[in-house]
C-alpha cells in the first residue's frame, strides 16, 4: 500500500491530483476491501440546494490501477450474471411459451448491452413482485427492439444525432 505525502486541504481532501496518481471509478469501500490507499481530490465545485459543494473524485496510485480495474470487472461480471438469472426467472414468471420466453430474454440482453432502464425496472419489478414494473420493462424492451429493427434509428445515431433527438425525430417514446 503506497501513500502520498500530500497536503490535505481544510476539508481533508486534495486540491490537485498527486504525481503518479490517477482517477478511479472504485468506491472507497471497494478500495478498502482491496487494501488500497486512496484520496479524494477536489476537481471543482457544484451548486446543490443553494450551497456550493466540492466535486470529488477517488484517486489511487497508478501502480494499483490494473488490480482495481480487474476487481471492478469481476464485480460487473457478477452483477451481469445475477441479472441474467433474474431475467430468466422473469421470463418464466411472465409466460409458459418457450418462444415468448426466448424473445423476452433476447430483448432483455439487448437492453442490458446498452445500459437501458428496462433492465433496472425488470430487476426491481421481479424483486418487488410488481407486475406493472415488469410489464413496463417489457414494453420498453419491445419499443427498443422496434426502434432498432424497423426504423432509421441506428442510422441517425451513426450520423451523430443523440438518442433523445433521434427518438423525437422518429416520434417514438
Amino acid at each position: 500500500m503506497s501513500n502520498c505525502d500530500c497536503k490535505l486541504n481544510q476539508y481533508g481532501n486534495l486540491d490537485a491530483m498527486p504525481d503518479g496518481w490517477t482517477q478511479t471509478k472504485a468506491t472507497i469501500i471497494q478500495l478498502r476491501k482491496l487494501n488500497i490507499h486512496n484520496h479524494k481530490v477536489s476537481i471543482g465545485w457544484t451548486r446543490r440546494q443553494g450551497k456550493y459543494l466540492p466535486t470529488l473524485i477517488n484517486a489511487i496510485d497508478k501502480s494499483h490501477l490494473v488490480e482495481v480495474n480487474q476487481y471492478l470487472q469481476r464485480q460487473r461480471d457478477k452483477s451481469r450474471d445475477k441479472a441474467n438469472r433474474l431475467a430468466e426467472k422473469y421470463a418464466e414468471y411472465m409466460t409458459d411459451d418457450p418462444k415468448e420466453r426466448a424473445n423476452i430474454l433476447q430483448e432483455y440482453l439487448n437492453n442490458q448491452a446498452t445500459g437501458g432502464k428496462a433492465c433496472k425496472l425488470l430487476v426491481e419489478g421481479y424483486h418487488e413482485r410488481d407486475i406493472d414494473k415488469m410489464f413496463e420493462a417489457y414494453r420498453l424492451m419491445a419499443g427498443a427492439r422496434h426502434r432498432h429493427e424497423n426504423t432509421d434509428y441506428d442510422y441517425l445515431l451513426r450520423q451523430g444525432v443523440d438518442k433523445e433527438q433521434a427518438r423525437r425525430i422518429l416520434s417514438i417514446n
